[in-house]
């Protein structure tokens, strides 16, 4: 029983080392990017304060801007336009009043869709500010390896909702406060 396992287990080892070498993970991989599709992440330039962005009561996206030329096609701020309004719709639960409100600046620095090889990006920076006072300035940036998540739309997505959850972490929900002072009296 063991000579036959000890064959077995060779023979399993064989084939995985066969299939790396035949390109499945390649394979596998790829599969793993168009699962995951866009990806973005957040640095943090300057921000102002631990709860810089927690007193204000609603949010603003302005036009997408960019003034690097046909680096940042037309289409790519559009689509960053309409992924911007998607987003605020979103977040009125966590800012769901009037003043004071904060104004987001996005201003898009680069992008590239997906080719045949490497990978689709988007780059931006973002300026977060009450009136001209600036509160937070952010570098986004959205990667996608899939071909299926790999144009403008799928990018400006992701790295409009990374925006939306750097938001949503500064500040609780309106109806989470309400119950806790409700809580509390």
């Amino acid at each position: 029983m063991t000579t036959r396992r000890t064959g077995v287990v060779l023979g399993l080892l064989a084939a995985l080392a066969l299939l790396t070498s035949s390109g499945c993970t390649t394979v596998a991989k790829q599969a793993l990017h168009e699962v995951r599709g866009a990806r973005a992440e957040i640095s943090v330039v300057e921000q102002v304060g631990e709860n810089a962005l927690a007193k204000y009561e609603s949010v603003r996206f302005e036009p997408a801007t960019s003034d690097v030329g046909q680096v940042c096609p037309t289409k790519v701020l559009q689509a960053w336009d309409r992924h911007t309004a998607e987003e605020q719709a979103s977040l009125a639960k966590y800012f769901p009043g009037d003043l004071p409100a904060l104004r987001i600046e996005s201003e898009i620095w680069f992008f590239k869709e997906k080719g045949l090889l490497g990978q689709a990006e988007c780059l931006a920076r973002i300026r977060i500010r009450d009136n001209e006072t600036l509160k937070a300035d952010l570098i986004v940036q959205a990667l996608s390896k899939s071909f299926r998540a790999g144009d403008e739309s799928a990018l400006t997505e992701a790295a409009v909702h990374a925006i939306g959850k750097f938001l949503k972490k500064q500040r609780k929900p309106a109806e989470t406060e309400e119950e806790e002072e409700d809580n509390n009296d």
